[in-house]
Parts: structure tokens; sequence; C-alpha cells
């Protein structure tokens, strides 16, 4: 009797030495998240996934949501507020996948990543990363020029049209 339950104990601590390493998930992108224009650049996103320092095949199911909606700005494309852009499931070929994507919408984005191996016994793992998109530097450049513009078309307009009710003004005063 003694046997089997040692035997049973050695097995629990096998099994459990092998779960001993968690795998770990890294992602990277080749541009910085700040330099990345919405619409505009092509980015390439590696994902490494490793145990105790070694890379391990596996499956991994990545998950993209969006940017949630403002109440004060909206962006160029409202629909994709708040929306789930991908859920998706691939294999790493020596702990790395990699995948190029364009991001549609300036803000903050969600980025859920799980491995499961698929050859060695380690615990699942899963990984939340967020990152921020910046709005691209020439829209921003002429959102501005435009509300300049607005605003002298409004000075102007402004002008034009109190001139014309003072002139009527003393029209009718020397009338």
């Amino acid at each position: 009797m003694k046997s089997i339950f040692y035997v049973l104990f050695l097995s629990y601590l096998a099994l459990n030495g092998s779960w001993a390493g968690d795998l770990q998930i890294s992602y990277s992108m080749d541009l910085p998240s700040h330099s990345i224009g919405p619409d505009e650049d092509m980015v390439k996103m590696t994902f490494l996934v490793s145990k105790d320092g070694k890379p391990v095949d596996t499956n991994l199911n990545i998950i993209l949501d969006s940017p949630r909606s403002s109440a004060l700005f909206s962006t160029d494309f409202p629909i994709v507020e708040g929306s789930r852009l991908f859920d998706a499931s691939a294999s790493t070929e020596n702990g790395k996948l990699e995948m190029n994507y364009m991001f549609p919408i300036r803000g903050q984005y969600t980025l859920k990543v799980k491995a499961g191996s698929t050859d060695i016994i380690a615990k699942p793992a899963t990984e939340t990363f967020i990152f921020t998109i910046k709005e691209n530097p020439g829209e921003v450049i002429n959102f501005y020029i435009m509300i300049a513009v607005l605003i002298v078309i409004g000075l102007l307009a402004g002008f034009v049209l109190s001139k014309a009710a003072l002139r009527k003004l003393s029209l009718e005063a020397t009338a």
C-alpha cells in the first residue's frame, strides 16, 4: 500500500515539475506604437512563446479589440470603435509567429494572446497587451488648418456684416 502511495506521490512530483516552467508570451512590433499611423502603416507583429527561456511550439489564440468610443471625440471610422477586429488561431514555428496588420483607427487597443502547448506539458498562458496608436500627424495639421480657415471666414463675415449694419444705421440716421 505504501509503495502505491509513493509511486503516486513521485508521479505527482514529476508531473508538477514539468509544470514548473510556465509558458511566457511576448510580442513586438517593427514600428514603435507612437509612430504608427492608423489606416496608413502596415505593421509586422511578432509573437514569441518560450518555456524556461527556450522557444516552444504552441497554438496561439489572438484577439484584438479596437479602442472604445469616446463621448467627446469620434474617430473618422466610428463603426469600428469598440468592436472585435479579429479572433484568430495559429500555430507557432520554433516559438515564433509573425503577422502583418494595419490598424484602422487611433486609440487604445487591447491584444489578448492565449498560448497552449502542443508537444510538452505546460500550463496554458494568457497575456494581455495594451498599446495606443496616435492620430496621423497630417490629419492633425489639416484639422488645425481647417479650424484656422473657419475662424478667418467667421471674422471676415462678422466684419462685412457689421460694416453693412453700420452703413444701414448711418443711412437711416441721415434720412
